[in-house]
């Protein structure tokens, strides 16, 4: 059984418009030149029908269309439709092929970023609005939004196995930890890498925040609350088989829609977690959002 690390994406599907910074990458936190830098990648949420959709059903279809599009708060997803009665594509094939198909339509399907390493769909869901609702957001992801943009470095997922006495170990092993290294992680300096004199020229970016103390987080989060589901779904389908584990899982959630990798069970220890943090605070090394660990 695997217990240590795993590769999850994040969807927070109601983004804010963040701005650059200057400092340059070899001086900044990851954490901190992700929520600068990186934009969210767009999840594909694909609308399955054979039959014209009705009047109703079209309406539904806008709400999702209007969130990917909205100006303030753009959902990070794109929308299309799938008209089973005609042939479709190789690719749409090859993704309805796993699917069985043979109940409710219309369907929803949503398909991870290209870059996430998954045979698995995020979530899927009959076409109405509970299955919208969960896929565009959830209290979770409303609370891990506000915490990043009030300051917190890192904010933990612990997805719970729903055995009290496993996710109580796991969730005072995660604490006490994160309580240390708020006191005992340091943050690069700009000055070993020559670039203290270059200073952020925007209201995000801000000297004060530059120079902010590190703040970790964390929330629980039940597999059973209908809140969540779609959320739950979209972070444990992310793997071919994270799925399949009934422990608890712990996922570090930084940026404006990015995860480091996953902690299962046992792997939730002192070590994991430390190694994590190390690399979410330490010096960013690469510029290209790809080419960093996670999703």
């Amino acid at each position: 059984m695997k217990t240590c690390l795993y590769r999850l994406p994040w969807l927070i599907l109601a983004c804010v418009t963040l701005w650059g910074s200057t400092l340059e990458a070899c001086s900044t936190p990851v954490f901190r030149y992700a929520l600068q830098r990186w934009q969210p990648d767009d999840y594909e949420v694909l609308v399955l029908h054979r039959q014209p959709l009705t009047d109703d059903e079209n309406e539904l279809l806008e709400i999702l269309q209007q969130a990917a599009r909205d100006e303030h708060a753009p959902a990070n997803m794109t929308v299309r439709t799938v008209d089973l009665s005609q042939p479709v594509d190789e690719a749409d094939q090859h993704l309805l092929a796993a699917v069985d198909l043979s109940g409710q339509v219309p369907w929803m399907l949503v398909q991870y970023p290209r870059f996430t390493k998954t045979d698995r769909l995020a979530f899927s869901g009959p076409l109405d609005r509970e299955t919208i609702r969960m896929t565009i957001d959830s209290p979770a992801r409303q609370e891990v939004r506000e915490r990043i943009l009030a300051g917190d470095s890192v904010v933990w997922v612990l997805i719970e196995s729903g055995d009290s006495a496993k996710d109580a170990e796991a969730e005072e092993v995660l604490r006490q930890r994160l309580v240390y290294l708020e006191k005992n992680l340091e943050l690069p300096n700009p000055a070993d890498t020559g670039t203290e004199d270059l200073v952020a020229s925007d209201e995000f970016s801000s000297e004060k925040e530059n120079d902010a103390p590190l703040r970790f987080a964390y929330i629980r989060v039940s597999r059973d609350d209908p809140e969540e589901r779609g959320f739950v779904a979209m972070l444990v389908n992310s793997e071919s088989d994270l799925h399949e584990f009934e422990e608890p899982i712990a996922i570090p959630l930084f940026g404006r829609a990015r995860s480091h990798y996953a902690l299962v069970g046992k792997g939730i220890n002192d070590d994991n977690i430390d190694l994590s943090s190390q690399f979410l605070c330490g010096a960013c090394s690469c510029e290209v959002k790809s080419q960093n660990p996670g999703a």
